[in-house]
């Protein structure tokens, strides 16, 4: 087999590349730290200040804690959200402008059709999920 990078498969331009990696990153960011602010504000067990848990009126642990650290994660997650929308909305420009590479020849039509509605499907999704956080 012959070592070569000659290949003739059209691929994705540099900047392309860049918006699809830097999208994936901050959703891999985002999924600890939507996890973990949910798990702070609503399954955390919340204690005073000597260290002692909470007890509502019935004597069980007050679960939930709302403090700056919650408050952090839950601007940290609001704001990467923006930054992925922000990045998204300059993806499908970029896309509209330059365009995509052209389908691989050897692979049918049908399989060409469903990649292309997943593709959009996933934009539709990149762009809908930051806007129904707010």
């Amino acid at each position: 087999m012959k070592n070569t990078t000659n290949y003739d498969i059209p691929i994705y331009t540099k900047p392309a590349r860049l918006f699809h990696w830097w999208v994936a990153i901050l959703i891999l960011l985002q999924m600890p730290i939507g996890f973990y602010m949910h798990y702070r504000r609503t399954e955390m067990p919340n204690f005073d200040d000597t260290g002692k848990p909470l007890l509502d009126e019935a004597g069980e642990v007050v679960l939930g804690v709302f403090d700056d650290v919650t408050k952090f994660f839950y601007s940290s997650h609001k704001f990467i959200g923006l930054v992925i929308l922000f990045l998204v909305l300059l993806r499908v420009i970029y896309r509209f402008i330059k365009g995509a590479p052209r389908p691989d020849p050897s692979v049918s039509s049908l399989l060409t059709g469903i990649s292309r509605l997943v593709h959009w499907g996933l934009y539709a999704l990149l762009l809908l999920v930051p806007l129904g956080g707010y």
